[in-house]
């Protein structure tokens, strides 16, 4: 079966667009912040925040995550392909065992840009919807 370059280039253009998040901002394209934490314990913290904006209106997401004493960060595996945008992290050993705490804020171009942040520790998953320059807080209790 032969396929001409313009089928394979709406194919290859129809997949690229199903792997980007849902629409917004008026039918654009919305945007992911989402980082991993590997911890010393082998915990993995899957960070994420869906924007209401297109990724070149995005221009910083700063996580404050709390896990518990005693563990340390081995790796922070960031979002590829932020070139306009500044992930920030502040990972702070404080909280008891199996809390893990986070806060996020996102700050755009747009000004009022809807966000939607998750928190994923093994299989515990919790989500809050809000506003960009709002610190959003998720916490979630791993046994």
């Amino acid at each position: 079966m032969r396929v001409s370059r313009r089928a394979a280039s709406v194919l290859l253009i129809t997949a690229l667009l199903a792997l980007t998040s849902a629409t917004g901002e008026a039918g654009a394209l919305r945007c992911r912040s989402d980082p991993f934490v590997l911890l010393s314990d082998g915990t993995i913290i899957d960070l994420s925040a869906d924007i209401g904006v297109l990724l070149t209106r995005v221009q910083s997401v700063d996580y404050v995550l709390h896990i518990p004493a005693g563990r340390r960060v081995l790796a922070v595996i960031r979002t590829p392909g932020w070139p306009t945008t500044v992930e920030r992290f502040t990972v702070v050993a404080d909280s008891a065992p199996g809390l893990y705490d986070s806060t996020t804020i996102v700050k755009t171009s747009k000004g009022n840009a809807e966000v939607t942040v998750h928190l994923l520790v093994n299989t515990r998953l919790k989500s809050m919807p809000g506003f960009e320059r709002q610190p959003i807080r998720l916490a979630v209790t791993v046994p």
